[in-house]
């Protein structure tokens, strides 16, 4: 009998670590030589050629990975051609994938739930099925998995009994992919930013999960949900396949660490605005620029609309739009407005904003004046109470060009093969992003059809 894995509906991530951790490389030297060679040769590839790496496209440079001599340290260059970089990924950074809920649908009450448990999910046949051992609880509320030998339904999730009303105590088995009584399980982080792309925070009771329901049930497909943007991973199949470049795929999305991170990288002289020499200016120059005669707060609206590369590519074309776009003030904005997937770098710069007393800033007009190569604007001496520290208040520092920080922090988050290790959180997220903000958008439209034809429907 065949078998199916299942993934998160919001991220199409594996729904159980096991698949990842199973895949997880050698850690002798040669190996992890082999496996990093081999993901910078395909990066480098991809770079120069705009072609992603596929497993189902040939490779010419790839005539070894059939190799299956065994190798110093007992690995072969077969088995790595399919595992992860063991510092990318362990049983312990995997914990976030185990951590499932599901959203399904109870015919007797009418309502849609979201099961803070551990449903049955992975291999569903009758040689392997994962079930609920619910004698631990994590602190969300869900379960941990164990596996262990038994018959279950093929495309099915066993979800077990517990304290929720909503649940029907007399069905514990429901289908999943075309299933007219479908769940869908998800990640509880991915949950998390699904939450924050509907714009109501982090408290799940703020949804209406009939609609979502419908919203996901609109998808409805297999292995993921179909015509949702997922990003161009490649590992969601009948089976998870543990691919070298994409380790950020499995990467949890809501790292711990992530607001000290942007702290850090903030404070380095990389971001400082560069003080240009007058006589490369180019003003005097300029023949006709019609977008000179249009104010500067009509060229913010007009600039919002457009995508970065845009962006760039009309402020080299028009040197008032070059002009307009030093400032800080217009980086923020595109920040706020561009990266709300990184809500924590959203709450740094609220925050400097809302500061007072504090004597460190970033000044549009300092800011302008740097970048047209005029004298920088010394800030007054701090008191020691206001001094920056991480671990206690964080002010932006007086010369950073937020311009720069943003084409720097879109460009390595980015999610795609090989990305820089220390952006694979913040990576994996923005691609998340994508996917929740089209569930997101579908969600509204389908509330507002449920109000327009005056039918109520419970949370």
């Amino acid at each position: 009998m065949g078998h199916q894995t299942y993934y998160c509906a919001i991220c199409a991530g594996p729904g159980s670590s096991r698949y990842a951790r199973n895949g997880i490389g050698s850690s002798a030297p040669q190996a992890l030589e082999w496996r990093r060679s081999r993901v910078v040769r395909k990066r480098r590839k991809m770079l120069k050629t705009g072609v992603y790496p596929s497993i189902h496209r040939a490779d010419d440079d790839d005539e070894d990975d059939e190799d299956e001599t065994i190798q110093d340290g007992g690995w072969t260059k077969w088995q790595e051609v399919e595992t992860y970089d063991p510092d990318l990924v362990s049983k312990g950074s995997m914990e976030w994938v185990d951590r499932i809920h599901c959203l399904g649908f109870n015919e007797r009450s009418g309502k849609c739930v979201v099961k803070k448990s551990l449903f049955q999910l992975g291999l569903t046949d009758v040689y392997m099925g994962l079930f609920v051992d619910s004698g631990t609880l994590f602190p969300d509320g869900s379960f941990p998995v164990r596996g262990q030998n038994g018959m279950t339904c093929k495309g099915s999730v066993h979800v077990p009994t517990c304290e929720d009303p909503d649940q029907p105590d007399w069905k514990t088995i429901f289908g999943t992919y075309f299933a007219e009584d479908a769940v869908f399980p998800f990640h509880w982080p991915c949950f998390n930013i699904l939450l924050l792309a509907l714009g109501e925070g982090s408290f799940p009771g703020n949804i209406n999960k009939s609609i979502l329901y419908a919203t996901m049930k609109g998808h409805q497909s297999a292995p993921v949900l179909q015509g949702l943007d997922y990003g161009t991973i490649e590992g969601p199949h009948q089976d998870w396949i543990t691919i070298p470049g994409e380790e950020y795929s499995v990467t949890n999305p809501i790292a711990e660490d992530t607001t000290k991170f942007l702290q850090e990288l903030l404070a380095l002289d990389i971001f400082k605005h560069p003080l240009l020499d007058s006589s490369t200016q180019i003003q005097n120059r300029v023949v006709h620029d019609p977008f000179a005669k249009i104010p500067f707060d009509v060229v913010y609206i007009l600039l919002s609309h457009l995508p970065t590369d845009s962006v760039l590519a009309l402020s080299k074309a028009s040197w008032f739009v070059n002009i307009a776009t030093r400032y800080n003030g217009f980086w923020k904005m595109l920040i706020t407005q561009e990266m709300k997937w990184c809500w924590e770098l959203c709450s740094l710069l609220d925050e400097e904003k809302d500061k007072k007393g504090k004597k460190s800033r970033v000044s549009d007009e300092h800011a302008g004046k740097q970048e047209e190569g005029r004298s920088a604007v010394k800030c007054d001496d701090h008191d020691e109470d206001n001094v920056a520290s991480l671990n206690d208040t964080f002010d932006l520092p007086p010369d950073l060009s937020l311009k720069r920080f943003y084409l720097y922090l879109d460009n390595k988050t980015t999610p795609t093969y090989g990305m820089d290790a220390k952006f694979m959180s913040l990576g994996n997220r923005r691609r998340i992003w994508k996917p929740c903000q089209q569930l997101a958008d579908e969600y509204y439209e389908y509330e507002w059809l449920v109000v327009e034809n005056g039918q109520g429907e419970s949370r």
